[in-house]
């Protein structure tokens, strides 16, 4: 089964992309994929060729992945698509035999619409983050301010809530994996209908035990506006979780007792 990883930049998307390839979702190739960034040191786990196919789409669009184009309805299947389609449906096709397989990009979120044409019977990881933990973490990477990056989030996070299709879909929420690892990863993989072994999770799960994640907003900023609130409910509400828990759980996340092994997820 093709599994297409979504998410807003800054939202675990990469953690998760590791952690369904540890558990045997097929990426491709090492030689294929991004390297490793000193903002990044986990890896990015993204194939090159999926990627190009995306950044060629914003562009003919009139965007990038920081100044998301406006999707005109029906963009995926005009007459500039066609050759860059069937470019796609190459690519899928060579993954065919690698039975779970799937590509990782934040971009996939303003793109899916394509990828629902380009690839049969894909299913959909979402992967979701506090607004205000992405905008933390954007700033301190790309020195955009909190208003820029919540903007962000939010035009992302409406492509993602207005372009569903039929495909089977997951959401998984970044906080999840620092409080019960081993029960949300367990959830996905069932979600998707992949065998895993407790061990083959745990050992998936074994490289996040001894980080400290940062950028937490762990519910001392200010509330979040409706059109930010209203979306980041529904995708807390599709994984299972209520933001006002999700902020309580992630304050004691965040400070662990004495002794206890400290976390950092990876940086994007």
């Amino acid at each position: 089964m093709p599994v297409c990883i979504a998410g807003m930049h800054r939202s675990g998307t990469s953690m998760v992309a590791r952690l369904l390839n540890r558990c045997g979702v097929s990426l491709g190739p090492e030689r294929e994929l991004l390297p490793a960034a000193p903002d990044n040191p986990e890896g990015f786990w993204e194939n090159r060729r999926f990627l190009a196919v995306n950044e060629v789409i914003l562009t003919k669009l009139g965007g990038s992945w920081s100044k998301p184009p406006r999707f005109a309805p029906g963009w995926e299947t005009s007459a500039a698509m066609a050759p860059l389609l069937s470019h796609a449906r190459a690519l899928a096709a060579s993954f065919e035999p690698e039975g779970f397989w799937g590509w990782k990009d934040p971009v996939n979120s303003l793109t899916i619409p394509f990828w629902r044409r380009a690839v049969s019977d894909m299913a959909v990881v979402i992967c979701v983050r506090d607004p205000r933990d992405v905008a933390a973490s954007l700033s301190a990477r790309h020195g955009c301010s909190e208003e820029v990056g919540l903007e962000l989030w939010r035009r992302y996070a409406e492509r993602l809530l207005g372009d569903r299709g039929t495909e089977p879909h997951v959401v998984t929420h970044y906080d999840a994996y620092f409080e019960d690892g081993v029960a949300e990863l367990r959830r996905v993989l069932g979600a998707l209908g992949m065998p895993a072994s407790e061990r083959t999770i745990s050992r998936a799960l074994a490289s996040l035990q001894a980080r400290l994640r940062h950028h937490h907003a762990a519910g001392t900023r200010a509330a979040l506006p409706p059109e930010i609130a209203i979306p980041y409910t529904v995708l807390c509400n599709e994984a299972g979780r209520h933001p006002a828990t999700t902020a309580r759980r992630a304050r004691t996340a965040a400070t662990p007792a004495e002794g206890a092994p400290r976390m950092r997820p990876p940086a994007r």
